[in-house]
């Protein structure tokens, strides 16, 4: 399985249909299910990686982790800049 965070957003949601559609088995994480509105035959996967912790149960099986940030287009620029931080608790939550 591949995870994507930022699954609901304009571009995580898209990378998680060409995912599909090339016939990978996909986790879309997202922080609200009940709203949340992931592609037909991708697996949910309730998380937030800014909180590594909610990703660990959902990473049994996964071989690849995409990180999938969601920059606000109206957010100002200083505030669309890669976040350092936000990457090391992703990757820190795929650390055995």
């Amino acid at each position: 399985m591949i995870l994507v965070t930022g699954a609901t957003g304009n571009v995580g949601r898209e990378l998680v249909k060409l995912l599909l559609d090339s016939g990978e088995e996909v986790g879309a994480v997202t922080r609200d299910p009940g709203s949340a509105a992931v592609p037909a035959g991708a697996c949910m996967v309730v998380g937030d990686p800014s909180r590594p912790k909610t990703l660990t149960p959902a990473l049994r099986d996964v071989e690849a982790v995409l990180l999938s940030p969601a920059p606000s287009v109206t957010a100002p620029p200083s505030s669309c800049r890669w976040r350092p931080s936000t990457a090391r608790a992703g990757l820190s939550c795929c650390r055995r």
